[in-house]
C-alpha cells in the first residue's frame, strides 16, 4: 500500500478544524460513552463521503478520542452526569 504524502498535513488540518469546531459550538452535543470527539468522529465517519477535510476532522478526532480514553480513562467531553452518583 503506498503511502499518501499529505497525511500529516491533512492530519494537522484535521485537528486544527476540530478545534474550530469545538471552539465555536462549546455546547456541542456528544453521545454517551463516545463524548464530544467521539461524537465529531462518527459524524464524520457517517457523513464524510469523499470530502477529504471532513474525513481528517473525523481522524483528528478519532485520535483525539483514543487518546484521552488512554490518559484519563475517559473520552473528552463526556458528560459527568451520567457517572453522578446521587
Amino acid at each position: 500500500m503506498g503511502r499518501r504524502p499529505n497525511a500529516i498535513i491533512g492530519a494537522a488540518i484535521g485537528g486544527a478544524a476540530y478545534g474550530f469546531v469545538v471552539k465555536s459550538f462549546p455546547q456541542l452535543p456528544s453521545m454517551p460513552l463516545l463524548g464530544k470527539s467521539g461524537t465529531v468522529a462518527a459524524i464524520c465517519y457517517f457523513i464524510g463521503g469523499r470530502q477529504p477535510l471532513i474525513r481528517d476532522i473525523g481522524i483528528a478526532a478519532a485520535s483525539i478520542a483514543g487518546y484521552t480514553l488512554t490518559t484519563q480513562g475517559k473520552i473528552e467531553g463526556d458528560s459527568d452526569e451520567l457517572y453522578a452518583e446521587g
